[in-house]
């Protein structure tokens, strides 16, 4: 920290970077500053680095944000199948680390993420929102409380009203790892895994239900 302030780095500068990320950050001036930005399109790095703090650092390489010795943490919004190496590079760097939902393209990959974690004893967290909506809370509650009784079914329902999203890479399952159960589709698990008390018992149940669903939904991959 340097006064008193989190020093953040932001690798990816794209689309979800410009309209959550940076916005964000920006409202928490009195609490952090971006010093960094890294994008391999180096006019959008730069582009960026308006939110940034004087002197901020502009790269095309995640690894020159490791190495600087003043970030304090890392936030990953690349592309799905780059998170994970940009995450375990910045834990073996000594970085904490907010990556952008979904985790990973794959479960080995998400593994190798919690395992450089645990080995950091830095602090990881994912982009998963709607955890900590109003809503979201006020149902875990109402779960840990038993005022639901015996739970032991959950249908997790979405509806992008703005039809299939077609720019950047979310038609591209190379970058993206999956089709719309790995995007939208996780906001759902997302906040079923909020309840999971109630499904004690019940985990693998619930997955062979998210395997067969990850089946039928990849299909509508472009």
């Amino acid at each position: 920290m340097k006064n008193g302030k989190l020093q953040v780095a932001v690798v990816g500068c794209g689309g979800i970077a410009n309209q959550k990320h940076f916005p964000a950050l920006s409202g928490q001036k009195d609490k952090c500053e971006i010093i960094a930005f890294c994008d391999i399109d180096e006019e959008r790095a730069k582009t960026a680095a308006k939110y940034g703090a004087p002197g901020c650092q502009v790269t095309t390489d995640y690894m020159d944000v490791m190495e600087n010795p003043d970030v304090d943490v890392v936030h990953v919004c690349t592309p799905n199948v780059a998170h994970c190496p940009i995450t375990v590079a910045a834990f073996e760097a000594g970085k904490h680390v907010m990556c952008e939902k979904p985790m990973a393209a794959t479960t080995a990959d998400a593994q190798k993420m919690m395992d450089a974690w645990k080995k950091s004893g830095k602090k990881f967290t994912v982009g998963y929102q709607n955890r900590f909506r109003t809503d979201s809370q006020a149902l875990k509650r109402a779960c840990d409380e038993g005022k639901l009784g015996d739970i032991y079914f959950a249908k997790a329902h979405a509806v992008r009203r703005r039809a299939v999203p077609t720019w950047g890479v979310f038609p591209d399952k190379s970058k993206q790892g999956g089709g719309p159960l790995i995007d939208i589709g996780y906001d759902g698990c997302t906040c079923i895994e909020v309840e999971d008390k109630a499904f004690e018992g019940s985990q693998e149940k619930v997955l062979d239900s998210l395997r067969l669903s990850k089946r039928y939904m990849e299909q509508f991959v472009i």
